[in-house]
């Protein structure tokens, strides 16, 4: 299985859309308040999105798709 990433109108990511999301792994990595159990923010964003996005991908318009 692979993840493509696309612009939520199906586009391409444009080099400066795919810099940004990927500038945004470190917001996504970083744990809770510290929490023992390591949940990070980024998860905690996940799981509350309807498409599962990531914050790279809600600050620039993608989603990541199976093909």
């Amino acid at each position: 299985m692979r993840i493509n990433v696309v612009k939520e109108n199906g586009g391409r990511v444009d080099i400066g859309s795919a810099l940004i999301r990927n500038f945004l792994r470190t917001v996504d990595a970083r744990s809770i308040c510290g929490c023992p159990l390591h949940l990070s923010g980024g998860a905690a964003v996940v799981w509350r999105t309807s498409k599962k996005q990531r914050v790279g991908n809600l600050a620039v318009k993608t989603v990541a798709i199976k093909v």
